[in-house]
């Protein structure tokens, strides 16, 4: 089928990524491999409970698939969380940088996923510090009233190559739930 053809749906989706993964390749490669071995393991485990779809892993990055924003949310809280616990293991403590986003996207036979709803969460993932959960202003909107949310406006963000500003928000873990986190914040 052609990529111009393909079918598309909506759906909520996440970039995460291991902060500092290249630094720490540099000088302890093993323990660089056990963080994405980490990553791997938890976003498996964290996605399919949350109702989502891992579409694939990509180096020390993640995308997956919700068919709900806050499933989606949800996921990326718990798996910061555990993930900062996990990776202290490997003689050092990393954090993930994650950015939640819904957008209208392509699917291949494969599978995968295109379009600019995967773009622009790479992009907002790309501007999230270390320890991180932000989330668009599309987002935020379907689950600011949602019990146990809690969100801090960050402004408006240039989004990298795409010529779009979006608003975006960091997601407060510690009301998230039962499996919380520290505050997150740009």
């Amino acid at each position: 089928m052609r990529k111009s053809s393909l079918p598309h749906h909506l759906a909520a989706l996440w970039f995460a990524d291991i902060a500092g993964y290249s630094a720490r390749v540099a000088e302890d490669e093993h323990g660089a491999l056990q963080l994405v071995e980490i990553l791997q393991a938890l976003s498996r485990s964290t996605v399919q409970r949350y109702e989502g779809r891992v579409v694939k892993f990509f180096g020390d990055a993640v995308l997956a698939e919700f068919p709900s924003t806050e499933m989606a949310v949800r996921a990326a809280v718990v798996l910061s969380k555990q993930y900062t616990v996990q990776s202290a293991k490997t003689g050092r403590t990393h954090d993930l940088r994650i950015g939640v986003h819904l957008g209208d996207v392509a699917i291949d036979a494969d599978g995968d996923l295109y379009g600019d709803g995967v773009n622009a969460a790479a992009r907002i993932e790309a501007a999230v510090d270390p320890g991180q959960v932000v989330v668009s202003e599309d987002v935020w909107r379907l689950i600011r009233g949602r019990e146990g949310f809690r969100f801090e406006r960050l402004g408006n963000r240039n989004l990298k190559h795409s010529g779009a500003t979006t608003a975006v928000a960091g997601e407060s873990s510690r009301s998230c739930s039962a499996h919380s986190r520290r505050q997150v914040q740009s």
